[in-house]
């Protein structure tokens, strides 16, 4: 029994380390688009037809938006995409009930939570 739990724990790490190191890589988009709206030290940019995102501006911004202009935006994010994280481990561990033992089971009952109602 014992050996067991050990090995569920070893892979539990490993599973959690190898998810840390993927979080860890940056992502950027960038992309084209016309500033549809400047208030203050935010300004908006359509991308397409249908989504628009939102920017706001600090010392290293290149130049003053204004209204109409075509602006290349470029954003990055160094926090963890959790899309992408959960993607990749509904890939590894593709039954549902395994998942729910790996991730909720084995942390109730190896850290005494109570049950997950």
């Amino acid at each position: 029994m014992r050996k067991v739990s050990l090995a569920v724990l070893f892979a539990a790490v490993t599973l959690i380390l190898t998810l840390t190191a993927y979080a860890a890589a940056a992502k950027s988009y960038q992309f084209t688009g016309t500033v549809k709206s400047v208030d203050g030290a935010t300004f908006t940019v359509q991308k397409s037809a249908t989504e628009t995102w939102e920017f706001g501006t600090d010392a290293s911004t290149k130049g003053t938006p204004k209204v109409g202009d075509k602006v290349t935006t470029a954003d990055f994010h160094l926090a963890s995409e959790e899309d992408d994280l959960l993607d990749l481990l509904a890939d590894w561990v593709p039954d549902v009930d395994m998942r729910r033992r790996l991730l909720a089971d084995n942390p109730q009952r190896l850290y005494g939570f109570p049950p997950i109602a």
